[in-house]
C-alpha cells in the first residue's frame, strides 16, 4: 500500500521531535517568522508545503517531493556562529532523514539535496533547508482497487 501525505507528515513529524536536539515541529506553506504569531521554540524542524506528486508512467509508483527547514537561533550578523549552526542542523537533518530511511519500508528515498539558510529575520535564524524526493507505491493504480471510490 502506497504512503498518503498525512502518513508522511505524520512520519515526519515523530522522528524529528524523537531528535534529541529538536524541540518544535511546524507546518505550512512558508514560514514567516516575523509575522507569526506562534511562539517558536529552537531548534525547529519545519515541512515545507506544496508537495509535488509525479504518478509515474509504470502506473505502480509514484514519486513526492517536498523540503523540510531545520533551523536553530543564531546571534545577529556573526558568520562564525551562524556556520556553527548552520554545521549542526546539517548532521541534524541527516540524521532524521537516516532515521526515516531505517524505520520505515514502504517508501525509498530518490534523492536529498541541502542547502544553508541563513535568515536575517526577527528570531535570526540558521541551518539547512533539505529537498526530498521518495518513491511509494500508489494506492489505486489498477482496477478493482478503486471501484469502490465510485457509486457507478
Amino acid at each position: 500500500m502506497g504512503l498518503n501525505l498525512e502518513e508522511l507528515k505524520t512520519r515526519v513529524k515523530d522522528v524529528s521531535l524523537s531528535h534529541k536536539l529538536i524541540k518544535s515541529f511546524d507546518f505550512g506553506e512558508n514560514f514567516d517568522v516575523a509575522t507569526n504569531n506562534r511562539i517558536s521554540t529552537y531548534p525547529k524542524v519545519f515541512l515545507e508545503l506544496p508537495y509535488l506528486i509525479n504518478y509515474e508512467n509504470s502506473r505502480r509508483f509514484k514519486t513526492i517531493r517536498f523540503a523540510i527547514m531545520v533551523f536553530n537561533t543564531a546571534k545577529f550578523d556573526h558568520n562564525t556562529e551562524s556556520h556553527e549552526v548552520i554545521s549542526t542542523m546539517e548532521t541534524t537533518a541527516e540524521a532524521i532523514i537516516s532515521k526515516l530511511e531505517t524505520s520505515f519500508t514502504d517508501f525509498k528515498f530518490d534523492s536529498v539535496d541541502l542547502t544553508s539558510i541563513r535568515d536575517f529575520s526577527d528570531d535570526n535564524l540558521a541551518g539547512v533547508r533539505v529537498e526530498v524526493v521518495v518513491r511509494t507505491q500508489r494506492t489505486f493504480c489498477n482496477p478493482p482497487s478503486y471501484e469502490d471510490q465510485f457509486d457507478c
